[in-house]
């Protein structure tokens, strides 16, 4: 008997199935069946369309998971959520990832869309379709990303715990909702892009007492915060570096603040690894302390952070034009 036959009564009863099925099919292929989803109407999706099987390619994982982030970036944007700031640069830098892979001829077809992506003006002028656009011409590159291998650190000691103490929580402990105010400072952000303050802060030029004084003014006149709440900011750093960690640093500025440095000297594929990563993270928070350069990521490169990538004098020269950029926003 053949393998066709042997199967024909199963075939027979999926192909009768869907038949059952196909009124639930021609009824959600119509728009306006989707304006008013009732319960029955959602139960049918669930019970009658979305267990129907499809022939529908969609792509290796990589090309999922970055369809995912787009998605979720549509949807960020869409809702005015400051959680998209997050996605943009995770999108900048998967760009940036393929940028190093130039030389391959389907990433070469789509440079101009990937040097783009890590500009501001696309980003200003960001749509759903722009990104829905970005999704459909780069999903299928996303595979030949390669992940870059961290090395594993082993440590040997006894935790020992000390008495309890209070600790400040940085988002509820000064009384100020940080959430709340950075959704409200971004929607000011967004409609006064061109103000000189918010310009200074986004490329690391020095702001004054003047500039901030001004900013605070603008911002209680708007209703977006008030004099109590720029208070207690205050004791968390100041407005002008939460300007800064809201909006970031611009790319170029920050590749620039390192532009004598690099010229000086003659960097290792580490070392130029490792600034690329500071140039990263500035991008991305707009303040790194310099701390942080002996922890996660940085120690992925090399188990003693920047002392084991650069010299001292090096590392003491980066660790200077990192805080000259990190006090820049502080009057």
């Amino acid at each position: 008997m053949s393998k066709r036959k042997q199967h024909a009564p199963e075939f027979k009863a999926k192909v009768a199935l869907e038949a059952l099925k196909g009124e639930a099919i021609y009824r959600f292929q119509k728009p306006d069946s989707w304006s008013d989803l009732t319960l029955e109407a959602r139960m049918a999706l669930t019970d009658d369309v979305a267990g129907l099987p499809s022939a529908f390619e969609d792509g290796a994982l990589p090309a999922k998971q970055f369809d995912l982030l787009c998605l979720n970036s549509q949807l960020r944007l869409l809702q005015n959520d400051g959680g998209f700031s997050v996605l943009q640069q995770r999108i900048i830098r998967f760009a940036s990832a393929l940028e190093e892979l130039e030389n391959v001829p389907l990433v070469a077809k789509e440079l101009e869309l990937i040097l783009d992506l890590q500009s501001d003006a696309f980003w200003e002028a960001v749509t759903v379709e722009s990104l829905e656009s970005v999704r459909k011409r780069l999903r299928g590159l996303a595979e030949l990303i390669k992940p870059k291998e961290r090395k594993i650190v082993i440590t040997d000691f006894i935790d020992e715990i000390d008495e309890g103490t209070n600790i400040v929580m940085p988002d509820i402990g000064s009384g100020v909702d940080k959430a709340r105010f950075k959704m409200k400072v971004r929607k000011f952000v967004e409609a006064h892009r061109d103000h000189i303050t918010l310009n200074k802060v986004k490329f690391g030029q020095q702001l004054t007492k003047q500039d901030l004084d001004e900013l605070s003014a603008i911002l209680v006149s708007e209703g977006v915060t008030d004099q109590k709440t720029l208070k207690n900011l205050d004791d968390d750093g100041g407005l002008g570096p939460f300007l800064r960690s809201l909006i970031g640093l611009d790319r170029a500025a920050a590749k620039d603040a390192f532009g004598g440095f690099t010229t000086l000297h003659r960097l290792s594929a580490d070392q130029t690894e490792f600034l690329d990563l500071i140039i990263d993270s500035l991008t991305e928070g707009g303040i790194v302390e310099p701390a942080a350069f002996y922890e996660s990521p940085f120690t992925d490169i090399d188990d003693q952070g920047i002392a084991g990538v650069f010299s001292r004098e090096q590392a003491k020269t980066i660790v200077a034009i990192v805080r000259t950029l990190n006090e820049s926003a502080a009057a």
